[in-house]
């Protein structure tokens, strides 16, 4: 006997059998009842739930140190109490002590920073991979989050330069920048993350808005840097100092000009570092300007 191709199939409540409401034939049987000391107790969820609440798709974020296999004991029992209470002497004596604080610092770090999630899970990816290939004191775990955030803010492209990050999060002191950079030099040479150089152009907008310019310096400064970059000019240096020259020699040609110094403290940069951005466009560069 063959099925009617019917569209309108009803969904039973009870059951969840798929039914086709003209001839009664079951289209999709699904047993949504479990076997309970010696008889069958109805489920919690109806089918119409059940199909709602499907999903597809990764179900284990690497930003959970269990990978989302994590298990709920009711405490409301006296044997889930002592089922949780086992459940944390387990978790305190296991050898991931140090994973779970780093990635509770990531999260923390990284709310703070207000980063997205995408970049969160790398962080944690990163954090995790190197926890794996090398021993970390619980003292040091703070600074394989720190360098875990900057390689992932790095590799998803975000304009946040490593010193902003290490600023905001209140490594200040030269021991600490060393110790993050120790730990992120052991990233990369461990080919945990790629050491992408970040555009300059991506921090023109942040230079632009913190000196309340025009959004006509912003595209000429973008215009400058693109010139700057395919004549192949400007590799190995600060990108934030070139988006910083570049948006000085624009406000300069536009008559907005703003002083060097000003220019520097806004971007939290040297003053000699926005001078020598300068010099470079300046000297490589042919400007025109129609009077």
């Amino acid at each position: 006997m063959t099925e009617p191709q019917v569209l309108n199939y009803v969904r039973d409540p009870i059951t969840g059998e798929l039914v086709d409401p003209t001839t009664g034939v079951v289209v999709e049987d699904h047993p949504f009842y479990e076997h309970v000391a010696g008889r069958y107790a109805e489920r919690l969820y109806e089918a119409d739930d059940y199909e709602r609440r499907a999903h597809y798709g990764k179900v284990s974020p690497e930003s959970l140190h269990d990978a989302g296999l994590a298990t709920y004991i009711d405490k409301r029992t006296a044997l889930g109490r002592k089922l949780s209470k086992l459940q944390r002497m387990t978790r305190r004596r296991s050898s991931n002590t140090i994973e779970l604080e780093t990635l509770r610092e990531i999260h923390r770090m990284a709310a703070l920073l207000g980063l997205p999630n995408d970049v969160r899970s790398t962080a944690c990816l990163i954090a995790r991979k190197l926890l794996k290939s090398m021993s970390v004191g619980r003292g040091r775990h703070r600074y394989v989050a720190v360098a875990s955030i900057i390689a992932a803010v790095k590799h998803h492209g975000i304009a946040m330069t490593s010193k902003e990050i290490e600023r905001a999060l209140g490594f200040d002191s030269p021991e600490e920048h060393r110790k993050v950079w120790e730990t992120l030099s052991r990233i990369y040479s461990s080919n945990l993350a790629r050491n992408r150089s970040s555009d300059p152009t991506m921090f023109l907008s942040k230079v632009v808005a913190r000196l309340n310019l025009s959004p006509d310096v912003d595209a000429l400064a973008r215009r400058i840097l693109e010139r700057l970059r395919a004549k192949g000019y400007g590799m190995g240096r600060d990108p934030l100092g070139l988006a910083g020259g570049a948006v000085y020699v624009a406000s300069i040609l536009l008559n907005q000009r703003q002083p060097q110094r000003k220019l520097a403290n806004a971007i939290g940069l040297a003053e000699p570092t926005i001078r020598n951005a300068y010099k470079l466009i300046v000297e490589k560069l042919t400007i025109e300007v129609s009077m």
